[in-house]
């Protein structure tokens, strides 16, 4: 677990290729660890390697048995190599099953900053806020909000989270 954290705190440190190697190195260990192809997939999508980020989201997928979580990077992902119809058919996914279990606000967040909706994206990440999502420690590092930045309302949020922007 230690060689996943390092991987996860590199990747959000923005050093993408050390990442990508430390996951790798994982994988050699225990090819069927999910998190390190969740990591993995992470990391090749931020250095905008699309079709190798889409693999390794899908391995993550089957592994957790299609979790809401991995449902949401899957949307995210799709969405930002242009799979757009895909996206919104991972996000229709998601809502089926947000119907039966509580807790997926940052999951449409993703999908939907991923797609470039911001204020879908702002009204989940509010409702995370609302539920006290654990995740939302992670908004002032983390490369998936990046496209929201920008936004002034991001750094609203931070202020109440208790992050500094």
């Amino acid at each position: 677990m230690s060689n996943f954290r390092l991987a996860r705190t590199l990747y959000m440190a923005r050093r993408y290729d050390e990442s990508i190697e430390q996951c790798r190195k994982i994988l050699e260990m225990d090819s069927g660890f999910p998190l390190a192809h969740w990591q993995l997939g992470q990391a090749d999508l931020e250095k905008g390697m699309y079709r190798e980020a889409l693999l390794e989201l899908e391995k993550y997928k089957t592994l957790t048995h299609g979790h809401p979580i991995a449902l949401a990077y899957l949307g995210n992902i799709l969405a930002r190599s242009g799979e757009r119809s895909r996206a919104l058919q991972v996000l229709e996914e998601l809502k089926a099953v947000s119907k039966q279990e509580y807790g997926y606000a940052l999951g449409f967040a993703r999908i939907y900053a991923g797609l470039g909706d911001k204020d879908q994206a702002f009204a989940w990440l509010e409702k995370g806020y609302e539920e006290r999502s654990t995740p939302l420690y992670f908004l002032k590092v983390d490369p998936i909000w990046d496209p929201l930045r920008s936004d002034p309302r991001f750094n609203d949020l931070l202020r109440r989270i208790g992050l500094s922007p």
